[in-house]
């Protein structure tokens, strides 16, 4: 007798405004099952798991649980169903606890269930993230988290409904791979318990690692469905785009050789001892024209903290920053861009852009003064901008009058770099540039990263992906704990020896 399929979502369709963002969405997930739902940016896995979580009314299909039909007007009906999900997009309530964020909406309550019980929550949090292995306290303030501890505990409250079904849509977005094999870990648990797991990542090594099954979107429509163990990368990536990507390498660009020995940027004995943040002792590094350098480590080990720094996001304690041989005094952004230099943040939807204005605005931003030079703004020349910035990225918009919120991920993060590119900048720092990127987009942005510093001009990247940084890194440096322990040359670096030098 063929086993009951714990969900069976058949032709699901969605339109807004009359666009279909759906039109063909099918998913069949098996009880104790990782099944990898894949897809590039837009390709409408975002919209088909809010269907399915009841955020959004779909517009025709059936969805079916256990065998029987379902249709949830919210997602508090999913949840009672056994539904949970870990989306993409954080959103946590800045100003409260670890501990109730997780419980927000069913905390514990005492005396008659008039007050909430707050030490059974407190330790409830506790023995969860003790359980899961996720090193955060519970009571600390959201605010106060980096965005990878963030993450964690986004995945800790969804796992915390012990639902029968997990949504994980970009669980490892903002985390290295040591939290990721702790994820992972506490997944294989879920897995043994018989819950079924939709996974939806960018990252297409984890797919190889996790799951067990997967089925591709593109274009708003269903391509096909399988099991892992049958294909290999480079079939699954051309599955998600349609064709055959190439990938963009440095291996022909440069050597440790060829590269100029020119120093672009100097930084000497540069601190900043933290109470609240990772904090970074005695960094000394220099980025030559023309180089991409990567940093790798793990969370909390202040590769973040550095490049905030180094942008003027806060103070250092003590340190020289050199740019071309002369001293930079730098202590905000505005001095950061008017020496040379550019940030692309982490969080793009937190730092990164204004969701609620329009793309046109949000490229332009960083030099409205290049736009009105009397105090006027030139639309005429704004717009041939933002269309040239358009053409070089290859952003997908069907009005640059869009709010910018609209985009897919990976079109969001093309703004992004539109938009500090218009600032003429001669250093670009990236803290994970590719995040929630979809492949083809990636290697877009990796050959962007080559022609930008081909030109004589300097990149320094983080990134917690091991095969980003060895792909795109000339030179690579691991920081731990707050120094610098290891400089590798791209020849040298591998996997293990990245990770060896991190742990």
């Amino acid at each position: 007798m063929e086993e009951t399929l714990l969900l069976q979502a058949k032709h699901i369709k969605k339109q807004f405004a009359g666009v279909y963002a759906l039109t063909e969405g099918s998913l069949n997930l098996k009880k104790g099952s990782i099944h990898a739902l894949c897809g590039g940016n837009g390709a409408g896995k975002s919209t088909f798991l809010n269907i399915l979580m009841g955020v959004f009314n779909h517009d025709g299909g059936d969805i079916l649980l256990d065998g029987k039909q379902v249709n949830f007007d919210n997602p508090a009906q999913a949840l009672a169903a056994g539904i949970a999900i870990i989306t993409q997009e954080l959103s946590p309530i800045p100003y409260m606890s670890v501990a109730e964020n997780i419980f927000l909406g069913r905390e514990p309550m005492c005396i008659q269930g008039l007050f909430i019980d707050y030490a059974q929550m407190l330790q409830q949090s506790r023995d969860l993230l003790s359980k899961l292995n996720f090193d955060v306290d519970s009571t600390m303030l959201m605010v106060d988290l980096s965005l990878a501890q963030v993450q964690l505990i986004e995945i800790a409250k969804a796992i915390s409904h012990h639902g029968r079904i997990l949504i994980m849509d970009e669980p490892t977005s903002a985390i290295g791979e040591a939290e990721t094999a702790i994820l992972f870990a506490a997944i294989t648990q879920l897995k043994a318990q018989g819950v079924g797991i939709i996974y939806v990542t960018h990252r297409l090594s984890e797919i190889f690692q996790i799951a067990d099954e997967y089925t591709v979107f593109r274009d708003g429509c269903f391509i096909e469905q399988g099991l892992i163990k049958d294909i290999n990368r480079e079939y699954l990536v051309q599955k998600i785009v349609g064709h055959k990507v190439m990938r963009s390498l440095r291996d022909n660009a440069s050597n440790a050789d060829d590269l100029s020995q020119e120093i672009l940027l100097n930084v000497s004995d540069y601190s900043r001892i933290g109470t609240r943040t990772p904090s970074f002792n005695n960094i000394d590094l220099n980025l030559k024209k023309g180089e991409i350098l990567g940093i790798y480590g793990l969370m909390g080990a202040g590769r973040s903290a550095f490049l905030n720094t180094l942008y003027g996001l806060a103070k250092p304690d003590r340190g020289l920053v050199q740019i071309n041989g002369k001293e930079v005094h730098i202590q905000s952004p505005k001095d950061a861009i008017n020496a040379g230099i550019a940030f692309i943040p982490k969080d793009r939807k937190g730092s990164g852009i204004v969701g609620c204005r329009s793309i046109r605005e949000n490229i332009t931003l960083t030099a409205l003064p290049k736009f009105s030079p009397f105090g006027w703004l030139n639309r005429q020349y704004e717009a041939l901008t933002v269309n040239k910035m358009k053409e070089m990225f290859n952003i997908r918009m069907s009005s640059m009058d869009l709010w910018v919120e609209q985009l897919s991920g990976g079109n969001q993060q093309k703004v992004v770099f539109s938009k500090v590119l218009l600032t003429d900048p001669k250093i670009l720092l990236c803290d994970e540039p590719t995040r929630g990127v979809d492949e083809g987009a990636k290697q877009e942005i990796y050959k962007f990263l080559s022609s930008f510093v081909a030109t004589g001009k300097g990149v320094i990247v983080i990134s917690s992906e091991l095969d980003e940084i060895l792909q795109i890194s000339d030179r690579i440096l691991v920081f731990k704990k707050g120094k610098i322990v290891e400089e590798l040359q791209r020849g040298e670096a591998t996997h293990e020896s990245l990770t060896s030098c991190a742990s």
